[in-house]
């Protein structure tokens, strides 16, 4: 049994605060939901409330097309940028060469993504508009320590809260003296 299982069934889980600060922090920095619906707009295809694809159209790329393009997006959209800290130059010269390197993949390979010759700039822009939006957003969590001073400020509070409650002392510790050195 896990430290977060309950022994039975009906007593709930207890986390401390500092637990649920940690399975936040986890969670909100998680990219994969968002480059997974990023794959859905490539294979262009929804989810019904049972989970099941439903086809919209023809995808825009192939199996190799879409891997590829993922993980492109998949280099700059993880936790290490989303909690990083760059000023706003080093987003600028970190988003220009992004869209470079996708632009220029979808350029050169886009037989071999399997992109249709008659629609190819429309979806070659697509694609990496797609992609470079996530991307946008990732920089902008970590301008000058956007997502980081959000959560070293959130750990603070409670670890300042934690040991602040510590200190108080119930009503026999006060009479009797207990505690003190």
């Amino acid at each position: 049994m896990s430290e977060n299982e309950s022994a039975s069934p009906n007593i709930p889980n207890y986390m401390s605060p500092l637990q649920a600060l940690g399975s936040s922090i986890i969670t909100l920095t998680n990219p994969d939901d968002e480059l997974y619906h990023l794959e859905l707009a490539f294979r262009n295809v929804t989810i019904d409330n049972r989970g099941n694809q439903i086809p919209l159209g023809p995808a825009l790329m192939n199996d190799d097309g879409i891997g590829r393009m993922i993980g492109l997006t998949r280099s700059f959209v993880n936790k290490i940028h989303i909690m990083g800290s760059i000023d706003k130059i080093e987003k600028s010269g970190l988003l220009l060469n992004q869209a470079s390197t996708i632009q220029g993949e979808l350029m050169i390979n886009w037989k071999g993504y399997g992109i249709d010759k008659r629609n190819r700039n429309s979806t070659r822009t697509t694609i990496s508009t797609s992609a470079m939006n996530i991307c946008i957003v990732t920089a902008n969590r970590a301008l000058n320590e956007g997502d980081r001073r959000f959560w070293k400020g959130s750990t603070h509070e409670i670890t300042t809260r934690m040991d602040q409650g510590s200190q108080k002392k119930g009503l026999m510790s006060r009479v009797m003296g207990w505690g003190k050195t």
